[in-house]
């Protein structure tokens, strides 16, 4: 890794802006505006992932799973929920839950893909191509998870 900096060249900035003076002024725009929405970007962290045990039932009956599922944020602040949707097989098949732990503990027999969706609480949207508009309609509030 090497270490570096860089500085403003006064002299030469002003001759650009003398030679290009359009140019100059809708870069200094776009500057601007880069500017403040880097400061309106607050990074998340999604982690999300699942604990299983084997459970074998002394009643000799077929094995069970029992696992929990989870999705933790980074910032708990900013999440308003956490939909959860299960195979159709559980009863209920779609959890929300609005306050962490976001997770659910369940006992079933096999295997199958779990879809969560967390929902971002209003005044925030997701800066991601994945974010889809929140129940609510907020655009990009939303974000699916498998």
């Amino acid at each position: 890794m090497r270490i570096t900096s860089a500085y403003l060249d006064a002299e030469r900035s002003e001759l650009l802006q003398i030679k290009h003076p359009k140019t100059y002024s809708e870069r200094q725009a776009e500057e601007t505006e880069d500017e403040a929405s880097r400061e309106s970007i607050q990074p998340i962290t999604l982690n999300i992932g699942n604990r299983h045990a084997l459970v074998t039932p002394t009643d000799g009956s077929a094995n069970m799973h029992d696992w929990t599922f989870f999705v933790k944020p980074s910032r708990t602040d900013i999440i308003e929920e956490v939909q959860i949707l299960l195979h159709p097989t559980f009863r209920p098949s779609h959890i929300i839950r609005s306050r962490p732990p976001y997770e659910i503990r369940r006992l079933g027999r096999g295997y199958f893909t779990i879809t969560a969706a967390v929902i971002l609480r209003a005044g925030y949207s997701w800066v991601s191509s994945d974010a889809e508009p929140s129940p609510d309609g907020v655009e990009d509030g939303m974000l699916r998870l498998e």
